[in-house]
């Protein structure tokens, strides 16, 4: 399942991803749990939210009830979780294709590294996949994948 926040004309929403063309909206009331208007709502819903995510998907495979989707081209999508409570943690080299490939991309001789290595990303750096408002320049002659991330989409030298 594909978790989205979406915009549709003056309105933000959680959705469902259907098929890669269609969005269900997943804006509801749950018992007890109130209005569901976000997707971090949503996933604080815990079992009651997942249950509710799945008869939604359910009943769009099955062409049951009005919530059917919308096509994916009306709507626009933004971040999953457009403003993270907290920084979020990763961690950099966690596999070992992702390590060779960076000591090849040097020149260099692979060695694994010996312990995990966390960084975080601060909740200002979330932006949606057709989000064109943040432009990075990057001027450097050594690149790290993870920064190759944020900036593939309008790289320019």
């Amino acid at each position: 399942m594909r978790l989205v926040t979406f915009r549709q004309q003056n309105r933000t929403a959680p959705g469902l991803l259907i098929d890669g063309e269609r969005v269900l909206d997943l804006s509801r009331s749950l018992p007890g749990k109130g209005v569901i208007t976000s997707l971090l709502e949503l996933v604080r819903a815990g079992g009651d939210g997942e249950a509710a995510i799945r008869e939604a998907a359910k009943d769009a495979g099955a062409g049951a009830g009005s919530n059917s989707g919308l096509a994916l081209k009306e709507v626009r999508l933004l971040a999953p979780i457009p403003w993270p409570r907290k920084n979020v943690f990763c961690v950099g080299r966690n596999y070992v294709e992702h390590v060779a490939e960076g000591f090849r991309a040097r020149g260099t001789e692979m060695k694994l590294p010996e312990f995990a290595q966390f960084f975080t990303k601060p909740a200002t750096a979330v932006i949606g996949p057709e989000d064109k408002s943040l432009e990075v320049q990057i001027r450097s002659s050594a690149m790290h994948a993870q920064a190759e991330l944020g900036v593939a989409a309008h790289w320019r030298y």
